[in-house]
């Protein structure tokens, strides 16, 4: 069934959400740790309801991104620093695994307080196949076509000893991070069992991997697009970003709205080059 009108979309989208918004899960789906508590594949239930209200007050909440921006301001520092070094010892640097390190400590800071990765680690390089693996794997719908090589590397364990020491941390009563995971921790004890420790490190999982492999892949796809394009990397260079930030210009988040030929350029890049794929949508109905 193809909805290609508006009302025929109103119908789906609104009238018959409820008996159209599940999805056929892939067999796979089935082999991980938490197979329950997969919110990407779980049916629109109360559990499902209880953990999206979740992410709305603790992950998305701007008063809760606002309170973290230092975390992640510093990550940003950290890798102009590695940068700086990079050009002064004339060493070049791998865009795509520097781009993958930021995006893995920029969301680790942000739910662990924490770095989890230096620039420079080989660590990147394993954790990026690892989740490139997944983001494959968790593509396939029969079990039969999957081959796991990567078991060491599999990112499904990422989650288990970070909450493990934040329980440990809480129970020896020591001061708190006051990050996503506290908050999660403690939405979870108000909210058993529709929220438990399965659901957080689930969310963990799909996060982590959510959040470091599309976004490396689209910064990749834009310096390359960029480099292809010098007349395009000279107006953002040269233009907006050298105009915006000056000389000595301090690197954050907020000037992204100052710069909307950069953000034409990242919306066109993705439409040209899809971060991940996109699936059909499908559902039991």
């Amino acid at each position: 069934m193809v909805a290609s009108t508006p009302d025929d979309a109103r119908e789906i989208l609104q009238r018959h959400d409820d008996a159209c918004s599940g999805r056929l899960v892939p067999d796979i789906i089935s082999e991980l740790k938490y197979p329950e508590a997969a919110v990407l594949w779980m049916p629109p239930n109360d559990t499902w309801r209880t953990i999206r209200k979740s992410l709305n007050i603790y992950l998305t909440n701007h008063q809760k991104l606002d309170y973290l921006n230092d975390l992640r301001q510093n990550v940003v520092e950290g890798m102009l620093e590695f940068l700086r070094e990079s050009a002064r010892k004339k060493v070049a640097v791998d865009i795509g695994k520097l781009a993958f390190g930021v995006s893995l400590n920029k969301i680790s800071n942000t739910f662990l307080s924490k770095d989890v990765t230096s620039y420079n680690s080989d660590e990147i390089e394993s954790f990026k196949m690892a989740v490139e693996t997944a983001m494959e794997v968790q593509g396939k719908f029969n079990i039969a076509d999957i081959f796991l090589v990567l078991k060491p590397l599999d990112p499904e364990n990422i989650p288990e000893g970070f909450v493990d020491e934040r329980l440990k941390h809480r129970e020896l009563k020591l001061p708190r991070f006051g990050d996503v995971l506290d908050s999660f921790l403690d939405y979870s004890q108000d909210n058993e069992p529709k929220f438990n420790l399965n659901h957080i490190k689930a969310l963990l999982v799909d996060l982590f991997i959510a959040g470091t492999d599309t976004v490396s892949n689209t910064i990749t796809w834009t310096m390359t697009e960029l480099l292809l394009n010098p007349d395009m990397l000279l107006r953002v260079l040269r233009g907006e970003v050298s105009q915006t930030l000056g000389q000595e210009g301090k690197v954050e988040e907020s000037i992204v709205l100052d710069l909307p030929y950069l953000q034409a350029v990242i919306k066109e890049t993705v439409r040209l080059h899809f971060a991940a794929p996109l699936f059909v949508a499908t559902t039991k109905a």
